[in-house]
């Protein structure tokens, strides 16, 4: 074989355009961020490429309905350690400022941002609010009419904002709570000071015995996390029937019934927020999760609704759901969280998902009976943190 044939048989092939291989890149999953890591290291052209913020902005908002799950964080301490939370990754992301927030327990998480809260609390009462992507964090004074029960929560203040890239925006933090009447005020990190705060009046006669007690401080650390649909706020508070909605848009605070208290407890969470404004809720009575919604009868008034019942006990290996009471009455499990149609299940053999829609359980991590799992999802490329 002569040296030139050989050599046409060795010569490379003909390299794509750059718009091809944009193309291509921008088809990359992004449920981990290693995978547009590694792409970048194959040459400069492709690094250039992954690094321009065009492209960035792009990859996001073809993947705006995907946005991935990096991780989900939870609170650890007790009496003899100090309170702190922990961010687990699931993917390659690792938080430039570390995993831990020692002194701080999370409250909520949304838009790429998370709300802390010092803890043991300070004497200010602090709040961060932290990008763990950027390392960004805002500290704030809560208003001074903290008392009572009480939730947070911090979400994207930019007006038509798609959420896709929300890294470094304007944002805002929704506090209200409950004790003899009901109260919601509201943070704007561009005025830097708390709105108003809206009052309504709504004696609750199963508040009266917890007020002024230490450990009623949190609403959400009983019956759910906060919801938001467009710009209205869900808050449950687990030391009553009760579900308060606020309005950002037009300042409007009021009250909704849950007629739930007694027969969950504490096991029951705010799930989602249809399109059409229907509220679903679950609740776990010994090893069934029952799903209800929030709809309007054949009469017109409003009720609650079962739709359905989810059997936990053979879907959960044991130790896991159970109807063997366990330790303070809990049987097996605890709901300690939800996102999108999805409820976080802590039980003996460790913490599960399980879709209300479609009953399917998967497995999150082995860690076992926590206070709350926040989910945290995000677009992380090689632009957003710069």
């Amino acid at each position: 074989m002569s040296s030139s044939r050989r050599r046409r048989r060795l010569s490379p092939p003909p390299q794509l355009p750059d718009d091809a291989i944009r193309d291509i890149l921008l088809r990359t999953p992004p449920d981990d961020p290693r995978r547009l890591v590694r792409a970048s290291l194959c040459c400069k052209p492709w690094r250039g490429i992954l690094s321009d913020p065009v492209f960035c902005r792009t990859y996001r908002e073809l993947h705006r309905g995907t946005q991935p799950l990096l991780g989900f964080i939870h609170n650890k301490g007790s009496a003899a350690k100090p309170h702190h939370c922990v961010l687990v990754p699931t993917t390659s992301f690792r938080p430039p400022g570390g995993t831990h927030r020692r002194n701080w327990i999370v409250l909520d998480s949304r838009h790429g941002r998370v709300l802390l809260y010092s803890f043991p609390p300070k004497p200010d009462i602090e709040f961060v609010v932290w990008d763990p992507i950027t390392d960004e964090q805002c500290r704030l004074i809560l208003p001074d009419f903290t008392h009572g029960s009480w939730s947070a929560t911090v979400l994207c203040a930019t007006d038509g904002c798609d959420h896709v890239d929300c890294h470094g925006g304007p944002f805002l933090v929704v506090f209200a709570g409950l004790d003899r009447h009901a109260f919601a005020s509201v943070y704007s990190s561009v005025s830097g000071d708390w709105s108003d705060t809206v009052f309504v009046d709504y004696p609750d006669t199963a508040m009266e015995q917890y007020l002024g007690m230490e450990f009623t401080r949190f609403m959400d650390s009983g019956l759910g996390f906060t919801l938001l649909h467009g710009k209205t706020i869900y808050f449950p508070c687990n030391m009553s029937n009760r579900i308060l909605e606020y309005s950002i848009a037009e300042k409007r605070l009021s009250v909704i019934d849950t007629q739930f208290h007694e027969y969950y407890q504490w096991h029951a969470v705010l799930v989602a927020v249809q399109d059409d404004g229907v509220l679903l809720f679950a609740g776990l009575e010994d090893s069934a999760l029952h799903v209800w919604s929030r709809e309007a009868g054949e009469d017109g008034a409003v009720e609650w609704a079962q739709r359905r019942v989810v059997h936990l006990e053979m879907l959960v290996p044991r130790p896991g759901c159970s109807r063997t009471p366990d330790w303070d009455g809990v049987s097996g499990g605890l709901l300690v969280g939800s996102a999108d149609g999805v409820v976080f299940l802590s039980t003996h053999a460790g913490s599960y998902t399980v879709d209300i829609t479609s009953g399917r359980v998967r497995k999150l991590t082995n860690m076992r009976f926590t206070d709350k799992i926040i989910p945290y999802s995000s677009f992380y490329t090689l632009g957003t943190d710069n």
